[in-house]
């Protein structure tokens, strides 16, 4: 009998493990802002309606977000007036450090 068990823990713990990397799927879901329950007060910042929507279409700057010392970042952004109006003012990027 103890040898049975113990050819079970040898043996079934990783096989088991085996057998669930290779026969699951894990699915992960992220989320924009106003999709999140709370997102305002969890992270502390002002909700703030805006009259401009931007997105962010394409980063060819590198294949992270890293850049190295010196690297001019290449982005396209998509700017939506949500008004009437044109659109007279201006923007910025703010870099993280």
């Amino acid at each position: 009998m103890l040898s049975l068990f113990s050819r079970l823990v040898r043996w079934g713990v990783p096989a088991f493990g085996l057998h669930l990397l290779c026969t699951c799927t894990v699915q992960a879901q992220m989320k924009e802002a106003e999709q999140m329950k709370d997102f305002s007060k969890v992270f502390g910042v002002q909700e703030v309606a805006s009259a401009y929507g931007v997105v962010l279409l394409e980063n060819k700057t590198s294949e992270g977000s890293v850049l190295a010392p010196g690297q001019q970042p290449v982005l396209s952004y998509l700017v939506t007036n949500n008004t009437a109006r044109p659109i007279k003012t201006t923007g910025q990027v703010n870099v993280i450090h």
